[in-house]
C-alpha cells in the first residue's frame, strides 16, 4: 500500500494523538510534526498565552495558515483537537492526505484531562461544558478516513 503524502492524525485533546503518531512516524520511517508544538515554535509562546493575549480566532487563523502552508513531503501529523473542526480545515486535510481520527473513550479522556491546566479551550470548565465540546467535535472526526478505536 502506497504512503499518503500526509497522515493526519485527529481526535479530541487527551486522546493519544501524539503518541499514536510518533509510533506511525517510526513505523513509517517519516518525519513527524505536531501542529501545537509548530504554533508555538512559530509565536514564541504556549497554545495558553496566544489564547489569552491574541484569542481563539487568531489561533484558528494560525492552524489554518500552517496547514495551507505544507509542504508535499510524506509526514506524520498530530493535529490539535480543535484544528479539523474549524475553517473547513477537516475537508483540506483530507485533500492534503491520510486522516486518522483516534477515537478515545470520553471517559478516558476526562481521567486525563482532570488535572490537566494547560488547555485553554477547558480551562473553568465544568465537565458538561466538556462533554459539550466533545460531541460538537467529534462530527468533524467522524469524517475521517480511518478510526482507530483506543
Amino acid at each position: 500500500m502506497p504512503i499518503p503524502k500526509k497522515l493526519f492524525i485527529i481526535g479530541f485533546m487527551a486522546a493519544g494523538k501524539t503518541q499514536l503518531a510518533k509510533g506511525l512516524a517510526q513505523k513509517l520511517n517519516l518525519p513527524l510534526l505536531d501542529s501545537d508544538a509548530e504554533l508555538e515554535k512559530q509565536e514564541g509562546m504556549s497554545i495558553s498565552a496566544i489564547f489569552e493575549t491574541k484569542n481563539e480566532s487568531y489561533f484558528r487563523a494560525l492552524e489554518e495558515q500552517w496547514i495551507d502552508n505544507l509542504d508535499d513531503k510524506p509526514t506524520v501529523i498530530s493535529c490539535g483537537g480543535g484544528l479539523p473542526c474549524y475553517n473547513d480545515l477537516i475537508m483540506t486535510l483530507k485533500s492534503k492526505g491520510k486522516v486518522i481520527f483516534l477515537d478515545t473513550p470520553i471517559d478516558i479522556i476526562l481521567q486525563r484531562l482532570q488535572n490537566d491546566c494547560d488547555r485553554p479551550m477547558i480551562q473553568n470548565k465544568s465537565k458538561e461544558e466538556i462533554l459539550a465540546v466533545y460531541h460538537a467535535r467529534t462530527i468533524y472526526y467522524q469524517m475521517a478516513d480511518e478510526r482507530i478505536v483506543q
